[in-house]
């Protein structure tokens, strides 16, 4: 039982045979890592380029210099090390259905495969499948309500949901309550667990690391290197957001119409190509009611347009300019994150004018960072 991303606003761009896994992780949350830190939303087939307002009337700079910012621990205990490796075990795991358990009782110790929804306060909360060890502990309080029933059977069963329950749902916020679960007994399977031998290693990391004994020092470094990915995305994030609130902005409004039109645009092409209508589109894909999107969305935009221009001002205030150095550093490192192995198809996809423009954001971002400080 168990980041809408500006840039993937159409989930079909995912394969189809992802597009329900797609569907159900997409969230709509601000992110400041916009493609290529300009705004290019490719979607639909297209891409979509938003020409920046340069007119320095519309920002009057706040401090940018000497500022602070939070320190993150990047360290990796043991204890993650190994929670990833059974991560990863449990990915290439497989359960084969047992027939000759239909309409038999589960017990403990089976593994059963289950549909379920949760409902609450008169509203579904949750609803899926899953399989279950039985008596594993893990969701001690349903695992105990379904064993000893018949496999293929349907049952109702009520069960408090545990204070400690990690899932982001709805049902994380029914922690100590009681949720009613229409629960059918599907099959139940037997558990194959993958060794982890060279060969296994190998698939799992995509050819990163083949050896089985330097499989835990990788997952290591793997882990280390996305806490410091991420750390550094809330240190940039938490710097910017100093210097917006310390800046005054000065007709937008226009600037972040424009931006908002083009987005809720490109998502009602989206939802086209599901002949669905926007509010049907928005809920099945965002989870979220229209209006509550239309909101976001607005509010996204209106950062990302502050945004900009501080940096913006902050390039031309410092007097920012690409050397031919930095322009090749910044886009080796564009072409690694968006899997791109030759610089002219990478430029032709992307146009040399966003390219730079989004290399001069990047060069005030790291001006701020290099006159700024961890907080003591």
């Amino acid at each position: 039982m168990s980041n809408f991303n500006i840039i993937n606003t159409d989930p079909a761009q995912e394969s189809e045979e992802n597009a329900n896994e797609a569907a159900a992780k997409a969230k709509f949350a601000r992110q400041w890592k916009i493609l290529l830190a300009v705004f290019i939303a490719v979607c639909i087939g297209i891409v979509v380029y938003f020409a920046f307002f340069r007119e320095e009337k519309h920002v009057k700079l706040g401090q940018y210099k000497g500022l602070t910012y939070t320190q993150k621990d990047v360290s990796v205990s043991d204890a993650e090390v190994q929670e990833e490796k059974e991560r990863l075990i449990n990915s290439r795991t497989s359960y084969e259905k047992l027939e000759d358990r239909n309409g038999t009782p589960s017990q403990k110790g089976d593994i059963v495969n289950c549909t379920y929804k949760g409902q609450a306060d008169g509203k579904m909360l949750e609803e899926g499948s899953g399989n279950f060890e039985l008596g594993s502990g893990k969701f001690k309080e349903f695992e105990d309500s379904i064993t000893g029933r018949n496999i293929g059977e349907t049952v109702d069963i009520t069960v408090v949901i545990p204070n400690d329950y990690s899932g982001t749902g709805a049902l994380s916020e029914y922690k100590g309550k009681e949720v009613s679960f229409e629960v059918k007994l599907n099959y139940v399977s037997q558990k194959t667990v993958p060794e982890v031998t060279d060969g296994f290693v190998t698939d799992v990391t995509g050819g990163k690391c083949s050896s089985a004994e330097e499989f835990e020092v990788f997952l290591k470094k793997e882990i280390e290197d996305e806490k410091q990915a991420e750390a550094d995305s809330e240190k940039v994030q938490e710097l910017i957001d100093q210097i917006i609130a310390d800046s005054e902005f000065i007709d937008i409004d226009g600037m972040v119409k424009e931006y908002y039109d083009t987005m809720y645009d490109t998502y009602m092409s989206a939802a086209k190509r599901y002949e669905l209508g926007m509010d049907e589109y928005i809920k099945q894909f965002y989870s979220m009611e229209l209006a509550d999107f239309q909101a976001q969305l607005k509010d996204t935009m209106t950062d990302l347009v502050k945004e900009q221009l501080v940096l913006k001002a902050i390039a031309e205030k410092e007097d920012l300019k690409l050397n031919s150095e930095r322009y090749n550093t910044y886009l080796e490192r564009y072409m690694e994150d968006y899997g791109y192995s030759s610089k002219d198809d990478f430029i032709d996809y992307y146009g040399e004018d966003a390219i730079r423009e989004s290399m001069l954001y990047d060069y005030a971002i790291d001006f701020v960072i290099e006159n700024a400080k961890p907080k003591s």
